[in-house]
Protein backbone atom coordinates (compact mmCIF):
# COMPACT_ATOMS: atom_id res chain seq x y z
CA UNK A 1 0.00 0.00 0.00
CA UNK A 2 1.37 3.56 -0.96
CA UNK A 3 -0.08 6.37 1.06
CA UNK A 4 1.43 8.48 -0.92
CA UNK A 5 -1.72 7.97 -3.46
CA UNK A 6 -3.26 10.10 -0.67
CA UNK A 7 -1.59 13.43 -1.75
CA UNK A 8 -4.16 16.07 -2.87
CA UNK A 9 -2.49 16.01 -6.72
CA UNK A 10 -2.53 12.56 -6.77
CA UNK A 11 -5.93 12.36 -6.06
CA UNK A 12 -7.33 15.02 -8.49
CA UNK A 13 -5.26 13.82 -11.08
CA UNK A 14 -6.61 10.06 -10.49
CA UNK A 15 -10.30 12.05 -9.62
CA UNK A 16 -10.38 14.23 -13.25
CA UNK A 17 -8.99 11.42 -15.77
CA UNK A 18 -10.42 11.03 -18.41
CA UNK A 19 -7.55 9.69 -21.26
CA UNK A 20 -6.59 6.21 -21.84
CA UNK A 21 -5.35 4.38 -19.76
CA UNK A 22 -3.11 1.63 -21.36
CA UNK A 23 -1.12 5.11 -22.80
CA UNK A 24 -0.98 6.55 -19.53
CA UNK A 25 0.95 3.17 -18.24
CA UNK A 26 3.38 3.85 -21.12
CA UNK A 27 4.28 7.12 -20.05
CA UNK A 28 7.27 8.40 -17.53
CA UNK A 29 6.43 7.88 -14.03
CA UNK A 30 3.31 11.01 -13.27
CA UNK A 31 4.32 11.63 -9.04
CA UNK A 32 7.29 10.97 -7.26
CA UNK A 33 7.42 8.12 -5.03
CA UNK A 34 3.79 6.81 -7.10
CA UNK A 35 4.00 4.32 -10.14
CA UNK A 36 1.51 5.01 -13.09
CA UNK A 37 0.26 0.95 -12.56
CA UNK A 38 -1.07 2.57 -8.71
CA UNK A 39 -2.50 5.03 -10.37
CA UNK A 40 -4.62 3.61 -12.94
CA UNK A 41 -5.21 0.87 -10.67
CA UNK A 42 -7.16 4.18 -8.38
CA UNK A 43 -8.35 5.59 -11.60
CA UNK A 44 -10.21 2.02 -12.27
CA UNK A 45 -11.24 1.61 -8.83
CA UNK A 46 -13.27 5.20 -9.40
CA UNK A 47 -14.73 4.34 -11.76
CA UNK A 48 -16.46 1.14 -10.55
CA UNK A 49 -16.53 3.48 -6.76
CA UNK A 50 -18.57 6.04 -8.71
CA UNK A 51 -21.71 3.20 -9.06
CA UNK A 52 -21.55 1.07 -6.58
CA UNK A 53 -20.01 2.82 -3.73
CA UNK A 54 -20.64 6.80 -4.59
CA UNK A 55 -20.17 8.04 -1.46
CA UNK A 56 -16.98 6.88 -0.68
CA UNK A 57 -16.01 7.65 -4.57
CA UNK A 58 -16.39 11.72 -3.59
CA UNK A 59 -13.55 11.33 -0.75
CA UNK A 60 -9.98 12.61 -1.33
CA UNK A 61 -8.86 10.45 1.50
CA UNK A 62 -9.51 6.24 0.06
CA UNK A 63 -7.40 3.91 -0.91
CA UNK A 64 -8.51 1.24 -3.42
CA UNK A 65 -7.78 -2.54 -3.78
CA UNK A 66 -7.30 -4.12 -6.95
CA UNK A 67 -10.33 -4.16 -9.10
CA UNK A 68 -11.62 -7.77 -8.06
CA UNK A 69 -11.87 -7.19 -4.42
CA UNK A 70 -13.65 -4.12 -5.23
CA UNK A 71 -15.95 -5.93 -7.70
CA UNK A 72 -16.79 -8.59 -5.17
CA UNK A 73 -17.59 -5.81 -2.44
CA UNK A 74 -21.15 -5.22 -1.52
CA UNK A 75 -22.77 -1.81 -2.47
CA UNK A 76 -23.79 0.54 -0.07
CA UNK A 77 -27.91 -0.27 0.12
CA UNK A 78 -26.94 -3.68 1.08
CA UNK A 79 -24.43 -3.06 3.26
CA UNK A 80 -26.97 -0.88 5.51
CA UNK A 81 -29.66 -3.42 5.44
CA UNK A 82 -26.59 -5.66 6.77
CA UNK A 83 -25.96 -3.37 9.37
CA UNK A 84 -30.01 -3.18 10.50
CA UNK A 85 -30.23 -6.88 10.85
CA UNK A 86 -26.72 -7.25 13.21
CA UNK A 87 -27.01 -4.75 15.61
CA UNK A 88 -25.86 -5.28 20.03
CA UNK A 89 -22.43 -5.32 21.29
CA UNK A 90 -19.88 -6.94 19.69
CA UNK A 91 -19.51 -9.34 16.23
CA UNK A 92 -16.78 -10.27 14.06
CA UNK A 93 -17.06 -10.07 10.10
CA UNK A 94 -15.05 -13.22 9.12
CA UNK A 95 -14.36 -12.38 5.54
CA UNK A 96 -13.44 -8.59 5.75
CA UNK A 97 -12.64 -8.43 2.18
CA UNK A 98 -12.68 -4.36 1.23
CA UNK A 99 -14.94 -3.57 4.00
CA UNK A 100 -17.93 -1.96 2.88
CA UNK A 101 -19.95 -4.72 4.60
CA UNK A 102 -17.38 -4.02 7.90
CA UNK A 103 -18.00 0.09 7.74
CA UNK A 104 -21.56 -0.48 8.22
CA UNK A 105 -21.48 -2.87 10.69
CA UNK A 106 -19.51 -0.48 13.00
CA UNK A 107 -22.02 1.79 12.80
CA UNK A 108 -24.52 0.06 14.68
CA UNK A 109 -22.42 -1.67 16.83
CA UNK A 110 -20.44 -1.27 19.82
CA UNK A 111 -17.37 -3.06 18.87
CA UNK A 112 -16.64 -5.11 15.20
CA UNK A 113 -13.37 -6.97 14.85
CA UNK A 114 -12.52 -7.26 10.64
CA UNK A 115 -10.34 -9.82 9.65
CA UNK A 116 -8.56 -10.80 6.23
CA UNK A 117 -6.36 -13.04 5.67
CA UNK A 118 -4.86 -10.72 2.55
CA UNK A 119 -2.33 -8.78 4.54
CA UNK A 120 -1.85 -5.90 1.78
CA UNK A 121 -5.71 -5.51 1.30
CA UNK A 122 -6.21 -5.58 5.53
CA UNK A 123 -3.57 -2.82 5.54
CA UNK A 124 -5.69 -0.71 3.21
CA UNK A 125 -8.78 -1.02 5.14
CA UNK A 126 -6.75 -0.14 7.93
CA UNK A 127 -5.81 2.75 6.96
CA UNK A 128 -9.60 4.21 5.30
CA UNK A 129 -11.24 3.15 8.44
CA UNK A 130 -8.92 5.81 9.79
CA UNK A 131 -9.32 8.12 7.65
CA UNK A 132 -13.34 7.16 8.48
CA UNK A 133 -13.33 7.88 11.51
CA UNK A 134 -14.38 4.13 11.95
CA UNK A 135 -13.13 3.65 15.47
CA UNK A 136 -15.49 0.68 16.52
CA UNK A 137 -13.71 -1.61 14.08
CA UNK A 138 -10.50 -3.58 14.93
CA UNK A 139 -8.44 -5.10 11.80
CA UNK A 140 -6.78 -8.21 11.68
CA UNK A 141 -4.83 -9.91 9.00
CA UNK A 142 -6.05 -13.58 9.82
CA UNK A 143 -8.36 -15.93 8.29
CA UNK A 144 -11.90 -16.64 9.13
CA UNK A 145 -10.41 -20.16 10.66
CA UNK A 146 -7.55 -19.16 12.57
CA UNK A 147 -10.07 -16.17 13.73
CA UNK A 148 -12.25 -18.56 15.10
CA UNK A 149 -9.44 -20.52 17.02
CA UNK A 150 -8.36 -17.33 18.74
CA UNK A 151 -11.85 -15.77 19.78
CA UNK A 152 -11.41 -16.50 23.90
CA UNK A 153 -15.55 -16.03 24.27
CA UNK A 154 -18.53 -16.04 22.98
CA UNK A 155 -19.42 -12.93 20.93
CA UNK A 156 -23.26 -11.67 19.94
CA UNK A 157 -23.19 -12.57 15.99
CA UNK A 158 -20.58 -13.20 12.98
CA UNK A 159 -20.57 -11.85 9.79
CA UNK A 160 -19.20 -14.13 6.44
CA UNK A 161 -19.32 -13.49 2.86
CA UNK A 162 -17.45 -16.32 1.01
CA UNK A 163 -15.18 -16.08 -1.77
CA UNK A 164 -17.09 -17.17 -4.80
CA UNK A 165 -13.87 -17.59 -6.87
CA UNK A 166 -11.33 -20.39 -6.94
CA UNK A 167 -7.94 -20.10 -7.77
CA UNK A 168 -8.24 -20.43 -11.60
CA UNK A 169 -10.85 -17.14 -10.90
CA UNK A 170 -13.80 -19.02 -11.91
CA UNK A 171 -16.81 -18.10 -10.37
CA UNK A 172 -18.50 -20.58 -7.67
CA UNK A 173 -21.56 -20.95 -6.51
CA UNK A 174 -22.29 -23.35 -3.97
CA UNK A 175 -21.10 -23.12 -0.09
CA UNK A 176 -18.70 -26.33 -0.06
CA UNK A 177 -16.29 -25.09 -2.88
CA UNK A 178 -16.31 -21.29 -1.56
CA UNK A 179 -13.55 -19.98 0.70
CA UNK A 180 -13.90 -20.57 3.62
CA UNK A 181 -16.18 -23.62 3.74
CA UNK A 182 -18.78 -23.02 6.02
CA UNK A 183 -20.40 -25.71 6.05
CA UNK A 184 -17.36 -27.79 8.03
CA UNK A 185 -17.25 -23.86 9.75
CA UNK A 186 -20.69 -25.02 11.48
CA UNK A 187 -19.50 -26.33 14.59
CA UNK A 188 -16.75 -23.95 15.41
CA UNK A 189 -19.66 -20.84 14.66
CA UNK A 190 -21.72 -22.28 17.08
CA UNK A 191 -19.82 -22.55 19.85
CA UNK A 192 -18.67 -19.06 19.33
CA UNK A 193 -21.44 -16.69 18.42
CA UNK A 194 -25.32 -16.56 19.47
CA UNK A 195 -26.21 -15.28 15.68
CA UNK A 196 -25.12 -14.40 12.48
CA UNK A 197 -25.49 -14.00 8.47
CA UNK A 198 -24.22 -15.75 5.88
CA UNK A 199 -23.94 -14.22 2.65
CA UNK A 200 -24.74 -16.21 -1.16
CA UNK A 201 -24.41 -16.09 -4.70
CA UNK A 202 -27.79 -15.40 -5.81
CA UNK A 203 -27.70 -18.44 -8.18
CA UNK A 204 -27.72 -20.98 -5.34
CA UNK A 205 -30.07 -22.88 -4.35
CA UNK A 206 -32.55 -21.76 -1.51
CA UNK A 207 -33.39 -25.16 -0.74
CA UNK A 208 -29.95 -26.44 -0.93
CA UNK A 209 -28.34 -23.61 1.43
CA UNK A 210 -30.93 -24.35 4.21
CA UNK A 211 -30.76 -27.91 4.47
CA UNK A 212 -27.01 -27.41 4.55
CA UNK A 213 -27.05 -24.48 7.16
CA UNK A 214 -28.22 -24.98 10.78
CA UNK A 215 -30.63 -23.14 12.41
CA UNK A 216 -31.42 -20.73 9.91
CA UNK A 217 -34.62 -18.76 10.71
CA UNK A 218 -34.58 -16.67 7.76
CA UNK A 219 -33.23 -15.98 3.98
CA UNK A 220 -33.65 -12.51 2.94
CA UNK A 221 -33.11 -12.20 -1.17
CA UNK A 222 -31.98 -9.37 -1.86
CA UNK A 223 -32.29 -6.86 -5.42
CA UNK A 224 -31.82 -3.73 -6.75
CA UNK A 225 -33.92 -2.78 -9.65
CA UNK A 226 -35.10 -6.14 -9.98
CA UNK A 227 -31.84 -7.76 -10.18
CA UNK A 228 -30.97 -10.19 -7.81
CA UNK A 229 -27.83 -9.26 -6.04
CA UNK A 230 -27.51 -11.31 -2.69
CA UNK A 231 -29.57 -13.73 -0.51
CA UNK A 232 -28.43 -13.51 3.51
CA UNK A 233 -29.33 -16.53 5.60
CA UNK A 234 -30.38 -15.39 8.79
CA UNK A 235 -28.66 -18.09 11.74
CA UNK A 236 -29.97 -18.11 15.27
CA UNK A 237 -28.34 -20.63 17.54
CA UNK A 238 -30.47 -19.60 19.97
CA UNK A 239 -33.96 -20.98 18.88
CA UNK A 240 -34.64 -24.18 17.30
CA UNK A 241 -34.93 -25.19 13.87
CA UNK A 242 -38.35 -24.09 12.22
CA UNK A 243 -39.41 -23.24 8.53
CA UNK A 244 -37.60 -20.03 8.13
CA UNK A 245 -39.20 -16.98 6.61
CA UNK A 246 -38.00 -15.97 2.88
CA UNK A 247 -38.39 -12.45 2.28
CA UNK A 248 -38.15 -10.64 -0.75
CA UNK A 249 -36.71 -6.72 -1.00
CA UNK A 250 -35.88 -4.36 -4.21
CA UNK A 251 -33.88 -2.03 -2.04
CA UNK A 252 -34.09 0.67 -4.63
CA UNK A 253 -37.79 1.24 -3.44
CA UNK A 254 -39.20 3.08 -0.64
CA UNK A 255 -41.25 0.29 0.66
CA UNK A 256 -38.49 -2.66 0.06
CA UNK A 257 -40.05 -5.76 1.24
CA UNK A 258 -42.44 -6.76 -1.69
CA UNK A 259 -43.48 -10.32 -0.52
CA UNK A 260 -42.53 -12.97 2.33
CA UNK A 261 -44.24 -15.96 3.15
CA UNK A 262 -42.59 -19.16 5.34
CA UNK A 263 -40.39 -21.80 3.58
CA UNK A 264 -42.00 -24.39 1.33
CA UNK A 265 -45.50 -22.87 1.72
CA UNK A 266 -45.94 -22.78 -1.71
CA UNK A 267 -46.27 -26.29 -2.33
CA UNK A 268 -49.11 -26.25 -0.23
CA UNK A 269 -50.42 -23.25 -2.30
CA UNK A 270 -53.11 -24.30 -4.59
CA UNK A 271 -53.69 -22.15 -7.57
CA UNK A 272 -55.77 -21.85 -10.95
CA UNK A 273 -54.80 -21.97 -14.46
CA UNK A 274 -56.23 -19.93 -17.19
CA UNK A 275 -55.95 -18.13 -20.60
CA UNK A 276 -55.27 -14.83 -21.23
CA UNK A 277 -57.00 -12.09 -19.82
CA UNK A 278 -56.96 -8.12 -20.33
CA UNK A 279 -53.80 -7.89 -18.19
CA UNK A 280 -50.84 -9.94 -17.61
CA UNK A 281 -48.20 -9.68 -14.81
CA UNK A 282 -44.99 -10.94 -14.40
CA UNK A 283 -43.18 -11.07 -10.93
CA UNK A 284 -39.98 -9.33 -9.48
CA UNK A 285 -37.48 -11.38 -9.94
CA UNK A 286 -36.90 -11.90 -5.72
CA UNK A 287 -40.52 -13.63 -5.99
CA UNK A 288 -39.54 -15.89 -8.90
CA UNK A 289 -36.00 -16.29 -6.96
CA UNK A 290 -37.83 -17.61 -3.92
CA UNK A 291 -40.46 -20.20 -6.18
CA UNK A 292 -43.67 -18.26 -4.52
CA UNK A 293 -44.98 -19.29 -7.82
CA UNK A 294 -48.38 -20.47 -6.56
CA UNK A 295 -48.72 -18.16 -3.49
CA UNK A 296 -48.23 -15.06 -5.41
CA UNK A 297 -51.14 -16.10 -7.43
CA UNK A 298 -53.20 -16.59 -4.48
CA UNK A 299 -52.46 -13.84 -2.78
CA UNK A 300 -53.10 -11.12 -5.29
CA UNK A 301 -56.01 -13.63 -6.96
CA UNK A 302 -54.34 -13.76 -10.30
CA UNK A 303 -54.65 -16.57 -12.49
CA UNK A 304 -51.85 -18.55 -13.75
CA UNK A 305 -51.37 -18.91 -17.33
CA UNK A 306 -49.45 -22.58 -16.93
CA UNK A 307 -48.05 -24.79 -14.15
CA UNK A 308 -43.97 -23.78 -15.83
CA UNK A 309 -44.97 -20.44 -17.44
CA UNK A 310 -44.63 -17.86 -14.64
CA UNK A 311 -46.76 -15.23 -16.55
CA UNK A 312 -50.44 -14.07 -14.14
CA UNK A 313 -53.18 -12.66 -16.04
CA UNK A 314 -56.48 -10.82 -14.77
CA UNK A 315 -59.58 -9.27 -15.63
CA UNK A 316 -59.10 -6.71 -13.69
CA UNK A 317 -55.88 -4.11 -12.92
CA UNK A 318 -54.48 -5.25 -9.83
CA UNK A 319 -51.38 -3.60 -7.60
CA UNK A 320 -49.02 -6.56 -8.28
CA UNK A 321 -45.27 -7.15 -6.84
CA UNK A 322 -43.66 -6.72 -10.37
CA UNK A 323 -44.86 -5.60 -13.59
CA UNK A 324 -48.14 -5.41 -15.49
CA UNK A 325 -48.98 -5.13 -18.68
CA UNK A 326 -52.37 -4.55 -20.50
CA UNK A 327 -53.07 -7.17 -23.56
CA UNK A 328 -53.93 -5.76 -26.88
CA UNK A 329 -53.85 -9.22 -28.92
CA UNK A 330 -52.76 -12.51 -28.53
CA UNK A 331 -51.44 -14.37 -31.04
CA UNK A 332 -50.63 -18.33 -31.84
CA UNK A 333 -46.21 -17.88 -32.51
CA UNK A 334 -46.53 -17.96 -36.72
CA UNK A 335 -43.46 -16.65 -37.51
CA UNK A 336 -44.85 -16.09 -40.85
CA UNK A 337 -47.60 -13.93 -39.44
CA UNK A 338 -45.38 -12.23 -36.92
CA UNK A 339 -42.95 -10.84 -39.08
CA UNK A 340 -45.65 -9.50 -41.51
CA UNK A 341 -47.17 -7.49 -38.77
CA UNK A 342 -44.26 -7.01 -36.51
CA UNK A 343 -41.21 -6.67 -38.51
CA UNK A 344 -39.08 -3.47 -37.92
CA UNK A 345 -41.67 -2.59 -35.16
CA UNK A 346 -40.30 -1.07 -32.00
CA UNK A 347 -41.55 -3.70 -29.03
CA UNK A 348 -39.19 -5.04 -26.36
CA UNK A 349 -39.85 -8.84 -25.79
CA UNK A 350 -40.13 -10.73 -22.97
CA UNK A 351 -39.92 -14.94 -22.82
CA UNK A 352 -41.31 -16.86 -20.12
CA UNK A 353 -41.04 -21.31 -21.04
CA UNK A 354 -41.45 -20.26 -24.43
CA UNK A 355 -38.20 -22.49 -25.92
CA UNK A 356 -37.05 -19.87 -27.88
CA UNK A 357 -34.34 -16.97 -26.29
CA UNK A 358 -36.22 -13.75 -26.02
CA UNK A 359 -33.10 -12.27 -28.01
CA UNK A 360 -33.61 -15.11 -30.96
CA UNK A 361 -37.25 -13.48 -31.02
CA UNK A 362 -36.29 -9.82 -31.50
CA UNK A 363 -33.39 -10.59 -34.06
CA UNK A 364 -35.72 -12.78 -35.73
CA UNK A 365 -38.58 -10.08 -36.21
CA UNK A 366 -36.09 -7.04 -36.10
CA UNK A 367 -37.85 -5.95 -33.39
CA UNK A 368 -36.55 -2.41 -32.26
CA UNK A 369 -36.05 -2.69 -27.99
CA UNK A 370 -37.98 0.47 -27.18
CA UNK A 371 -40.83 2.31 -26.08
CA UNK A 372 -43.46 0.67 -23.64
CA UNK A 373 -44.95 -1.85 -25.82
CA UNK A 374 -43.65 -5.35 -25.45
CA UNK A 375 -44.12 -9.02 -27.60
CA UNK A 376 -44.68 -11.16 -24.09
CA UNK A 377 -43.68 -15.03 -25.51
CA UNK A 378 -44.57 -17.97 -23.49
CA UNK A 379 -46.83 -22.01 -23.79
CA UNK A 380 -50.05 -22.19 -22.60
CA UNK A 381 -51.54 -24.60 -20.36
CA UNK A 382 -52.19 -27.09 -23.45
CA UNK A 383 -48.43 -26.24 -24.23
CA UNK A 384 -48.80 -24.03 -27.35
CA UNK A 385 -46.39 -21.18 -28.12
CA UNK A 386 -48.54 -17.71 -27.35
CA UNK A 387 -47.25 -14.30 -27.94
CA UNK A 388 -49.02 -11.31 -26.18
CA UNK A 389 -48.54 -8.15 -27.95
CA UNK A 390 -48.95 -6.03 -24.75
CA UNK A 391 -48.45 -2.18 -23.63
CA UNK A 392 -46.58 -1.68 -20.38
CA UNK A 393 -48.52 0.01 -17.79
CA UNK A 394 -46.92 0.24 -14.46
CA UNK A 395 -43.91 -1.45 -13.04
CA UNK A 396 -41.99 -0.93 -9.29
CA UNK A 397 -40.11 2.26 -10.37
Amino acid sequence: MNKKLLHPEVQSFIKSFKANLSDFLLRKPQFRGVTNQEIATQIQAVRIARVKIPEFSKRDDIIYPAKLHLEQSSSFLTSQFKANLLYGMKGVDLTGGFGIDTYFLGKTNYEVIYTEPNRELAAIVATNFKNLNADTIKVLDLSAELMLDQLSMQLDWFYIDPSRRNDQNTKIITFEKSQPDVINLQSKLKKKFHRGLIKASPMLSITKAINQLNHVIAVNILALKDEVKELLFEIDYDKKRHHPKIKCYDLALSQPLLFSADYEQDNYAITCFNSVKNYLYIPHSTILKAGFFNKVSIDYDVNKIAEHTHVYTSTRQIDFPGRCFKVKKVLAYKPKFIKKYYAGKDFHVIKKNFGISAENIRLKFKLNPRGNHYLIAFKDNNGDRIIADTELVTDLY
